[in-house]
């Protein structure tokens, strides 16, 4: 009989202890479920709206050099061949000039690979704003050997400045529209927790992760942005980025007009315009925090990043921001790397894959960049 109701005893405080475990998670439950809530609910404050500002103006400036070389084309050749015969005495052929005016045109791409290999390092080394005021050394550069090209009588000169404008404008750019695709497959996103099983989630983090280490961190812009911005804003705010491309692209279709700039005198101002951009960047954005994140994760600074969170947020409560930031810090460190092959063959993967290959495809294929970027 004793044997018995010490059995039922050793049940009971069993049974309590299930009871109390029960309790605690349905707090901890509550815990987070209030912790998410908040992070859903902060706001566009005026100093994160005049960091993301001051931080686009690096995208303005892709977008205007993209387009800016294209609308002087005429003017540009007429240039080259005036060049030629200065120099040699003889005239350049049609071929000869469609020839300079492609490697001046494709020099851009050729600096913005090179300006991708060292985009990661920038940005690890001296952070994402730091990085960003050392990117505009060389959009300055670039714009000032364009703007002198006519000066110098150097076509030359006009590719070196292409090509420069090229690093700057790759450090800014570099896969962009990936960037705000998988950061909304993020861990700390909430919608994302929900409707996937974590072993989904787990797996598309670390696919991400391998992502970002090998790419994304040369997209300086796009990275700061998603780091300043709150949970509930992280994803409409990335689009900004896409937007300055746009306009950039847009003023400099306006400006190189025949009427303005797309003249024999003009054109080399509308090339030296790309200068004002990084200007106004190197005066808006030392003012701005560094990326919490990048203070937090990267330099183990939490002081600082609470410091930066302060301002960003307008507010002292931003334990949330740092708990999401140390979650993401735990999952980094957690993670196990993916190869190619493990990509193609992951179910959960695979289907992403080939709707961003189709749809990167289907942008190609329907001729918008010829539009909007050439004609």
């Amino acid at each position: 009989m004793v044997a018995i109701k010490h059995e039922l005893d050793t049940v009971q405080q069993v049974k309590e202890e299930i009871e109390e475990l029960r309790e605690y998670v349905d707090r901890l439950e509550e815990h987070t479920h209030r912790r998410k809530l908040r992070l859903l609910e902060q706001g566009l404050t005026f100093f994160l709206s005049y960091a993301i500002l001051a931080a686009v103006l690096g995208m303005l400036q892709f977008g205007y050099n993209t387009g800016v070389i294209n609308a002087p084309q005429g003017n540009i050749e007429n240039f080259m061949k005036d060049v030629y015969k200065k120099r040699y005495g003889e005239d350049l052929n049609d071929d000869s000039v469609e020839m300079l005016y492609s490697i001046a045109v494709s020099i851009f791409a050729i600096g913005g690979m090179l300006g991708g290999f060292g985009g990661g390092m920038v940005a690890n080394k001296f952070g994402r704003k730091g990085g960003l005021l050392l990117n505009n050394v060389l959009g300055i550069s670039g714009a000032c050997l364009m703007w002198c090209t006519k000066i110098a009588n150097s076509y030359e000169m006009l590719f070196f400045g292409r090509f420069i404008i090229g690093v700057n404008c790759d450090s800014d750019f570099t896969l962009t529209k990936v960037s705000r695709a998988m950061h909304r497959h993020s861990l700390a996103n909430v919608s994302t927790v929900v409707r996937l099983p974590t072993s989904a989630i787990k797996e598309k983090y670390k696919a991400w992760r391998k992502y970002k280490r090998t790419g994304l961190n040369t997209s300086l812009v796009p990275m700061y942005i998603s780091e300043i911005s709150p949970l509930n804003l992280r994803g409409g705010l990335g689009t900004v980025n896409q937007l300055a491309v746009t306009v950039g692209l847009l003023l400099s279709q306006v400006l190189g007009i025949e009427q303005i700039l797309g003249t024999n005198d003009g054109w080399p101002l509308l090339l030296g315009l790309a200068v004002c951009p990084a200007l106004l960047q190197l005066v808006l954005l030392p003012i701005c925090p560094e990326s919490p994140r990048y203070l937090l994760i990267t330099k183990q600074w939490e002081e600082e990043a609470r410091k930066a969170l302060r301002r960003l947020r307008a507010s002292n409560a931003v334990e949330e921001d740092i708990e999401e930031m140390r979650a993401e810090e735990r999952a980094q460190q957690a993670e196990a790397s993916i190869s190619m092959m493990q990509l193609i063959c992951s179910p959960t993967l695979r289907a992403p894959l080939v709707i961003g290959i189709v749809m990167q495809l289907s942008q190609q294929l329907s001729g918008i960049n010829a539009v909007s970027k050439i004609i």
